[in-house]
């Protein structure tokens, strides 16, 4: 995951990043040229429920609804 970051962001990208200390997610916007990619990063342990679906909902509802059609 890193090394592909990097790539992007060495190739004239950026990168902006969103930690949330202590509630086990990061949230990532990646940028090249016309392309955004909104990546929500969620820790998965054991015995606890799936984040998966709440990861998805968090994207739609950061994301601008252009980027979805």
């Amino acid at each position: 995951m890193m090394a592909f970051l990097h790539r992007v962001v060495n190739g004239g990208g950026s990168l902006e990043r969103e930690y949330a200390l202590g509630t086990g997610r990061m949230d990532l916007c990646l940028r090249y040229g016309p392309t955004v990619l909104g990546i929500e990063i969620k820790v998965w342990r054991e015995g606890r429920t799936d984040p998966a679906k709440a990861g998805l909902a968090q994207l739609v509802d950061a994301l601008p609804l252009t980027l979805w059609v």
